[in-house]
């Protein structure tokens, strides 16, 4: 499956597929969302699969996809 993500390329927000975007260092748009319990922050550990950083800690996030705004992506699950 083909994800499609805006990235910036020359100033200019520009439909790229995902791993072409990470593969290239492209700038994107990224939503972080923070889980805390008091003093509690949850931290998800990276698939063993991932292309990059696979089994690294990192606080849960998502691509926004085009067509989509940050509160949307949020709701969907990060």
């Amino acid at each position: 499956m083909t994800t499609m993500i805006p990235v910036w390329v020359d100033g200019v927000l520009t439909p790229i597929e995902k791993l072409e975007a990470h593969q290239r260092g492209l700038r994107y748009k990224a939503i972080s969302v923070f889980l805390i319990d008091g003093h509690r922050t949850l931290i998800q550990r990276r698939a063993l699969k991932k292309y990059h950083t696979p089994a690294c800690g990192r606080i849960p996030a998502a691509h926004i996809p085009i067509g989509r705004n940050p509160q949307q992506t949020a709701q969907q699950g990060a």
